[in-house]
């Protein structure tokens, strides 16, 4: 029988990890209004995730591990790489 309430913890975290990443790269495939250049401020991302600043921090950590996201630290803004939109793309053909 399968239920979430069966997945140990530690498989439980990943995958909630990932789902969270797949909102993310939604939210950067499409921009609120006032971006520049496809940049996304880390804040904006925060507020419409409805997660903390250390929840995102470590959802960017594993986006920029698998290649999908590029960060410009200096700007505080978050982009998304052309390995993140296909990514993105095969998920939407399975959905």
């Amino acid at each position: 029988m399968y239920s979430p309430a069966f997945i140990p913890l530690q498989e439980q975290k990943p995958l909630a990890q990932d789902q969270m990443l797949l909102r993310l790269l939604t939210v950067l495939r499409h921009p609120p209004a006032g971006t520049e250049y496809g940049l996304v401020e880390r804040n904006t991302c925060r507020l419409a995730l409805g997660i903390t600043g250390f929840e995102l921090d470590s959802v960017i950590r594993r986006g920029r591990q698998r290649g999908y996201l590029d960060t410009h630290s200096a700007y505080d803004r978050i982009g998304l790489t052309p390995r993140g939109l296909q990514k993105l793309q095969s998920t939407a053909a399975y959905m």
